[in-house]
């Protein structure tokens, strides 16, 4: 999500419930729902090399991933 800014966000919300990895700015309204490596990525600046890292990182990383996503569930809960 290249957001630069966001409310309480939805979208962050339907990610968890169906098991997608968040991967966003580390921006308002994102970070009260993902925490860097618990619930999702955070990306400063838009960085596009630091979104294709996290991307890299998740797959190759099967434990983190499931991590991931299973906390992403639980906050939802």
């Amino acid at each position: 999500m290249p957001s630069h800014h966001e409310g309480l966000n939805y979208s962050v919300l339907e990610a968890f419930k169906f098991g997608t990895i968040v991967i966003s700015n580390n921006i308002p309204g994102v970070t009260e729902l993902v925490s860097h490596k618990e619930s999702g990525f955070l990306v400063e600046n838009n960085c596009g090399k630091l979104f294709y890292n996290s991307l890299v990182e998740c797959e190759k990383n099967i434990n983190l991933k499931s991590e991931i996503i299973r906390n992403g569930k639980k906050i939802v809960k």
